[in-house]
């Protein structure tokens, strides 16, 4: 499939994302199979409503996760209302399965179902299906933030786009100027180091002329 021109810089992570989608389409076919060929009918004789609901909602919820994501994700390449652009992709999926936590849908429904005493193929097939969406849910959360970090996404919002060249540039640049801050310091501590010196020497230098001339006192004492 052809991805439109508009995003072109980033046509692989569409193609993708649309992939993703049919995939999400197959699912859907797969739920409604479950539901009513298989042994899920067996749920509706259950009498314990809130155990029922937990059961249930496994598959509620996991096709309308197969649904929407459907229908959302190979929409983006065709529907320009709801995707203008790419910001719009990205904004359009904050907020939905993608990033949900859904992890408590399935303990729930487990722990009913062993609870009461079901060993429903079906709904063991649900579960693997279930956990499949949530891994695609996944990948389309990463794919996501790849674009977030594309040169597309930047330039439509007015994010400034670093070039190789500049970043290192700015490497050659912080590089020297820890070398100059170096130099300056060794440049100080040497200046003080010689100072110290001299004021030494200055101090032995002292020292002595006050030796010689107490010195020269005691010979004139004695002289005297």
């Amino acid at each position: 499939m052809a991805i439109r021109n508009d995003l072109s810089q980033v046509e692989n992570l569409i193609s993708r994302l649309i992939s993703i989608g049919e995939e999400f389409e197959a699912m859907d076919d797969r739920w409604s199979h479950m539901k009513n060929r298989e042994d899920f009918d067996k749920v509706y004789l259950i009498e314990e409503q809130s155990k029922k609901h937990e059961i249930e909602e496994v598959y509620a919820t996991g096709r309308d996760i197969a649904i929407y994501m459907s229908e959302a994700l190979q929409r983006i390449n065709a529907d320009f209302t709801t995707y203008p652009n790419l910001s719009s992709i990205i904004k359009h999926f904050e907020g939905t399965w993608v990033y949900s936590d859904l992890s408590e849908i399935i303990e729930k429904a487990k722990k009913s179902h062993t609870e009461l005493n079901l060993n429903l193929w079906s709904f063991n097939r649900m579960l693997e299906m279930f956990n499949d969406q949530l891994n695609l849910l996944t990948v389309v959360k990463q794919t996501l933030n790849l674009l977030k970090n594309s040169n597309l996404y930047k330039i439509e919002n007015g994010v400034e786009i670093m070039s190789n060249e500049s970043n290192q540039n700015k490497a050659t640049i912080s590089a020297a100027q820890i070398t100059a801050i170096a130099i300056i310091l060794a440049a100080i501590i040497g200046g003080v180091f010689v100072l110290n010196s001299q004021s030494q020497k200055n101090i032995n230098i002292n020292s002595g002329s006050n030796s010689t001339i107490i010195t020269g006192d005691e010979n004139l004492i004695n002289k005297k």
